[in-house]
């Protein structure tokens, strides 16, 4: 495949990212566990990426990828949390918050897997035969450096969570699907 048929795909992983991750922190994740006026915010996030990413396409074009990809968003990110709700509800010992804390983990990895799928799929459908897009110069070397600008971005990101204090000072990175205890 072409790289210039790869560049909404990358677009969509980005404004992926930025919402999920940089949007969000370990507050706004604890509060969108126990608040859907939170969660719905979070929805809008992920919109508003998703269109912002798509416009040099077209503002049609970009209306109904990020739509879907934010519905979808908000559905995984919903049984995520009613996962995770069962699964605190039966923590009753140490030994059993460590399993839980796995449990979260899991569903964590989960949750990103299929929204990566969301988007693979959103692209393949919608986008891969656009057009290349009028504000980007239709170079290799763009690719390359928007591709490494990704990647940087949630390397630091990722290094950043590590080194920070979290909100109950544990040790895990404070990104924006880890998990507050109660």
């Amino acid at each position: 495949m072409s790289p210039e048929r790869l560049l909404p795909l990358y677009l969509l992983l980005f404004g992926h990212i930025v919402a999920d991750y940089f949007c969000q922190n370990r507050r706004f994740t604890n509060r969108k566990r126990r608040r859907l006026s939170y969660l719905l915010f979070h929805f809008a996030l992920v919109w508003v990426a998703g269109l912002l990413v798509l416009l040099p396409y077209h503002p049609a074009a970009a209306l109904v990828p990020a739509s879907i990809i934010a519905l979808c968003h908000l559905a995984i990110d919903g049984g995520k949390i009613r996962l995770e709700k069962i699964t605190d509800g039966i923590c009753r010992t140490r030994e059993d918050k460590a399993r839980i804390r796995r449990r979260h983990q899991v569903y964590n990895i989960l949750d990103q897997l299929l929204h990566f799928a969301v988007i693979l799929l959103v692209w393949q459908v919608f986008l891969t035969e656009k057009p290349w897009p009028f504000p980007f110069p239709a170079k290799p070397i763009f690719l390359n450096s928007f591709a490494v600008l990704v990647i940087i971005s949630v390397v630091a990101r990722g290094i950043l969570g590590i080194v920070s204090k979290g909100d109950n000072h544990d040790s895990q990175p404070e990104t924006g699907h880890n998990q507050g205890r109660h």
